[in-house]
């Protein structure tokens, strides 16, 4: 998909980028974190790329990727129950199964 307003559907497209820069900032100051979608992606299984931002910088974790195809909504739903960990000193590595 291209970036086109009034083509593309995406947050940027229909409301400017100004304000995704100033939506990705309040969900830093409010939450330490943010996270997007980048659909049609072909670097990514199912072309989907579902990742945090600011997870370093505010908890000394690396980013967090889902590369599913479900919806955005679970994938958040996901980041969230990691970051609590996370918030709590766990620590997630890449290609190791966990129970919780």
């Amino acid at each position: 998909m291209s970036h086109q307003p009034g083509k593309c559907k995406c947050f940027a497209c229909e409301n400017g980028i100004e304000a995704l820069e100033k939506l990705e900032q309040d969900c830093i100051k409010k939450y330490g974190w943010y996270a997007h979608l980048i659909v049609n992606d072909p670097k990514c299984p199912y072309n989907t790329n579902l990742h945090t931002h600011n997870l370093m910088e505010k908890f000394g974790h690396k980013d967090l990727q889902i590369c599913l195809n479900i919806a955005p909504q679970v994938g958040h739903s996901i980041f969230v129950t990691i970051i609590d960990h996370i918030k709590k000193g766990k620590k997630f590595e890449a290609g190791k199964e966990y129970d919780e």
